[in-house]
Order: structure tokens, then sequence, then C-alpha cells
């Protein structure tokens, strides 16, 4: 019985562990992210009116998606894990099961954020990028994946200088990025859900 216990408390330190990791992990991830999308904003290194700029960039998938739907619940779960004896009033606050909730919560926040960013950037490498094809013309000229294997249709895009090339591989970064938060994301929720129930939320927790 008590060998049972013991690889119970143990079983549980592991997980509450792995969750720290991997919401700690998040944080540096999300600095990709925005520095991403701030060079989405600067295509080729190079300053272009916001209208110019594509749809997909202008929905900042690296800043809000992979940056503050993250940032916020990482470190609004480390504030809460530090200051949570002398800030909550009330004792069930303090306990597993204000912990469990707060975890369920912010998994899914950032599971939401991850998905929003890698659904744009996964338009966006779709779609192509806006482009000056000349005479001040600035249009989609590619709506299809075939362009990414023709890269003789990149020099229709006169400007910004090699955009093709900086938009496809700024915005697989950020898909990688993206995925990687919702693999974690996804781990953290289920492994809240599957402490749900093994007493957790019990009134005497």
């Amino acid at each position: 019985m008590v060998s049972m216990e013991k690889c119970s408390f143990l079983r549980r330190i592991c997980h509450e562990k792995c969750s720290e990791c991997l919401r700690e992990s998040l944080i540096p991830l999300s600095g990709i992210g925005v520095l991403l999308n701030i060079g989405l904003l600067l295509p080729s290194m190079t300053v272009v009116k916001f209208q110019n700029l594509s749809d997909e960039v202008k929905y900042l998938p690296g800043i809000i998606g992979c940056g503050i739907l993250i940032v916020f619940p990482v470190f609004s779960y480390l504030h809460t894990k530090r200051n949570a004896i002398e800030k909550c009033v009330r004792v069930d606050l303090c306990g597993p099961k204000y912990k469990m909730v707060h975890s369920i919560i912010l998994a899914v926040i950032g599971i939401l954020g991850a998905l929003y960013g890698l659904s744009i950037a996964m338009i966006a490498i779709k779609r192509g990028p806006k482009c000056d094809i000349g005479n001040y013309r600035w249009m989609y000229p590619f709506h299809d994946w075939n362009y990414l294997t023709i890269k003789m249709k990149w020099d229709i895009c006169i400007k910004p200088p090699a955009i093709v090339a900086w938009n496809f591989s700024l915005f697989l970064i950020q898909m990688g990025a993206n995925f990687f938060q919702l693999i974690a994301c996804g781990i953290l929720l289920i492994n809240s859900i599957r402490r749900t129930p093994s007493g957790t939320f019990n009134s005497s927790a």
C-alpha cells in the first residue's frame, strides 16, 4: 500500500515537472514568433506601405497567435504559482482544484493561439505574397501551392526583392513554432484532464 502511494506521488511529481518544462519552453518559441512577425512586416528588410502588405501579415499571427495568446497564459501560470499562497484569499484557490482548472484554461488558450498562427501561416504559404509586379501594381500573382515548385514564377515579383523566398521561409518557421506549441499545449491539456478524475477535484482536496 505504501509502495503504491509512493509510486502515485512520484508519478504526480513527474507530471508536474514535465508540465512546467513544457510551459517554460513556450516562452522562447513565443519570442521567435514575434521576431518572425516583425520580419514579415519588413519584407526582405525593406519598408513598404501598410496597404501593400499581405493580408496574412496584417493579421499578426506571430504576435497574436504565437506570442500574446501563449505568453500571457504562461506568465500568468508562473506568477500564480509563485504568489499563490500570498495572493489567495480562500484556501480553495490555492489548492489542487484551482491549479487544475487554471491549467486546463491556460492550455485551451494556448491551443487556440497555436491554431490561429498555424492556420494563418498555412493560408499565407498557399496564397503566396503580395508584391509589385511592375508599374506599382501590388497584387497576389500566385494562388496555389504549385508556385513553390516552379521557381521561375518567382521573378514576376519585382518588389520587394526576393519576397517569395522571404515570405515562404518566415511563415514556414512560424508554422514549425506553432506546431510545437500546439503539441505542447495539447499534452498539458491531456495531463490536466487525466488528473481530474483521480481525486483532484474532490472537496477534500
